[in-house]
Order: structure tokens, then C-alpha cells, then sequence
């Protein structure tokens, strides 16, 4: 398995795993509303991982910064249009950014371990 393959499969994994307990205590504690809305907001977040690897994928030595900027205002276009829909439907936007940093502290938490397995190799 290579690297990217290896992490996309950590960081969905989990994303969805912190994604579920924020939602369940939100649920538990806001109700159903807010964890449909942590739920929105890890979703937000794994599209616009996705769209990251996909990018990673396919720049090129040419055009890679404009592939790389078009890429980036498309992503914050799609986290903006997605936080406008849910404000709009009266959706806990506290909640979808809840959900949304579930996914970035799965990225933390890939890091953080290959921070640790690459420090222990090099002792």
C-alpha cells in the first residue's frame, strides 16, 4: 500500500470514527439537528480532503501553481456554499464546523503517529 492510499484509508477511517461520537454526543445533548449537522460538516471536510488527494494527483510541473490555486478557491468556494445552504436551512453551523475539525484532528492524529513511528525508526 503507498503512502497517500495508506493515509486516505487512516484519515477516513478516522474521520468518520471521531465524526460519529461528536454526532452522537451532540445528538445526546442538541439533538438530532446538531448531530445532522456535525455529520454535514465531516462530510464537507472529506470532500474537500478528497478533492486535495485528487489534485495531488494530477498537478503537473507546468501548470501546477494555477492547477493548485484553482483547486484551492474551488475548495473554498464548495465550504462556503455548503456553510451558506445549511445557515439558510436553519442548520447548526457551530455543529458543522464541529464536524468539520473532526476531520482535521484525524489529520492531526496521522501526523502525530507518524511523527512518533518516524522518531522511534531513527533512534
Amino acid at each position: 500500500m503507498d503512502a497517500m492510499h495508506k493515509m486516505t484509508h487512516f484519515v477516513v477511517r478516522t474521520s468518520i470514527l471521531f465524526g460519529s461520537i461528536a454526532a452522537f454526543i451532540g445528538w445526546l445533548c442538541f439533538g438530532g439537528m446538531v448531530a445532522i449537522s456535525i455529520g454535514i460538516g465531516l462530510g464537507m471536510g472529506l470532500l474537500g480532503y478528497r478533492s486535495i488527494v485528487n489534485l495531488t494527483q494530477s498537478l503537473s510541473i507546468e501548470d501546477g501553481k494555477a492547477q493548485g490555486q484553482r483547486g484551492y478557491v474551488a475548495r473554498y468556494a464548495m465550504y462556503g456554499l455548503i456553510l451558506g445552504i445549511c445557515a439558510w436551512m436553519h442548520l447548526s453551523i457551530l455543529g458543522v464546523l464541529i464536524g468539520f475539525l473532526m476531520h482535521k484532528a484525524s489529520l492531526l492524529a496521522y501526523a502525530q503517529i507518524e511523527k512518533e513511528d518516524h522518531h522511534g525508526r531513527a533512534d
